[in-house]
C-alpha cells in the first residue's frame, strides 16, 4: 500500500510540472500574440496601404502569425483537457483498487483471528482433559492415549505404537500439510497479483513520461496525440480486467474458509476432540 501511495505521488508531480510547463508556454504565446498585435497597429497608423487595405503586407504577417499561435494554443488547450480527464479516471481506478486490497487484507486478518481463537479454544480444552484424566489417577495423559505404555499401564509390556493412533497421527499431520499448503498458495498468488499491478502501472509512469518530453522537444502532432490516447485506453481497459478479477476472488474467499474449517472439524472429529461444536 505504501507502494502504490509512493506511485500516486509521483504521478501528481509529473502532473503538476507538465501542467506547469504547459501554462508558461500559453503565458508566452499571449505575450508574443500580444506584441504581435501592437506591432500590426503601430504599422497599419504609420504606413496605411494606398489600396484601401488598412495594415498592409506587415500587418497582414502579423495577423497570419497571430492565427497561428491561437490555433496552436487552442490545440494544446483541448489536449491538456483531454489528459486532466484520463488522469482523473486513472486516479479513481487506483483508489478503487486500494480500497478493494484493503477489505481483502481486513477479511484474511479476521480468518486468522478466527483460526487462532479456535487453536486457543482446543489447547484450553486439551489441558482441562489431561487435568480430568490426572485427578481421576488413571496416569494416561492425552497425548499418550495413542501408544501402549511399557509401564503396564493396560497390563501389557511392549514399546510397539498402537496402530490405531498412529493412523490418528498420520492424518493429523496430513490435514495440518494441507492447511499449509493452502495458505501457500494464498500468499503466492497474493503477491503474484502485487508484482502484475506493480509493473503495469511503473510501465505506464514511464510511457507517460516519456510521452511529455517528447511533446516537450518537438510539440504535440496529430498522430503522437492518437497513440497516446490508444496506449490510455489501453491501459484503463487492462486496469478495469484487473477490478473485474477481485471479485471473483473474493467470492471464492467464503468457499475457501469453509474448506479449511471442514479439515480442522474432521480432524478434531479424527483426534477425538468432540467437544467442540460442529
Amino acid at each position: 500500500m505504501k507502494e502504490i501511495t509512493d506511485e500516486g505521488q509521483a504521478d501528481a508531480a509529473a502532473a503538476d510540472a507538465a501542467a506547469a510547463d504547459a501554462a508558461a508556454a500559453d503565458a508566452a504565446a499571449a505575450d508574443a500574440a500580444a506584441a504581435a498585435a501592437d506591432a500590426a497597429a503601430a504599422a497599419a497608423a504609420a504606413n496605411p496601404d494606398s489600396s484601401g487595405f488598412p495594415f498592409g503586407l506587415v500587418g497582414l504577417l502579423l495577423l497570419l502569425l497571430l492565427f497561428i499561435l491561437l490555433s496552436k494554443y487552442a490545440g494544446r488547450w483541448s489536449e491538456r483537457q483531454q489528459q486532466a480527464e484520463a488522469e482523473e479516471r486513472l486516479r479513481k481506478l487506483k483508489e478503487a483498487r486500494a480500497r478493494r486490497a484493503e477489505a481483502l487484507e481486513a477479511e484474511m486478518a479476521a480468518f486468522k483471528e478466527t483460526a487462532e481463537y479456535a487453536a486457543q479454544q482446543e489447547a484450553a480444552a486439551a489441558a482441562a482433559a489431561a487435568a480430568a484424566a490426572a485427578a481421576a489417577g488413571r496416569g494416561v495423559l492425552p497425548q499418550h492415549r495413542g501408544r501402549i505404555s511399557r509401564q503396564g499401564v493396560w497390563g501389557v509390556e511392549t514399546p510397539q505404537p498402537c496402530p490405531r493412533g498412529l493412523v490418528k497421527r498420520q492424518k493429523g499431520d496430513k490435514i495440518k500439510r494441507r492447511q499449509k499448503e493452502n495458505e501457500g498458495e494464498k500468499r503466492r498468488q497474493k503477491k503474484e497479483t502485487e508484482k502484475e499491478t506493480e509493473k503495469e502501472t511503473d510501465e505506464s509512469t514511464a510511457l507517460f513520461v516519456k510521452q511529455q518530453q517528447k511533446e516537450k522537444v518537438w510539440g504535440p502532432v496529430g498522430s503522437q496525440q492518437q497513440q497516446q490516447q490508444q496506449q490510455q485506453q489501453q491501459q484503463l481497459a487492462q486496469l478495469e480486467q484487473l477490478l473485474q478479477q477481485v471479485p471473483q476472488q473474493l467470492q471464492r474467499l467464503p468457499q475457501q474458509l469453509q474448506q479449511l474449517l471442514r479439515f480442522r472439524r474432521e480432524g478434531d472429529i479424527e483426534k477425538g476432540n468432540t467437544f467442540l461444536p460442529h
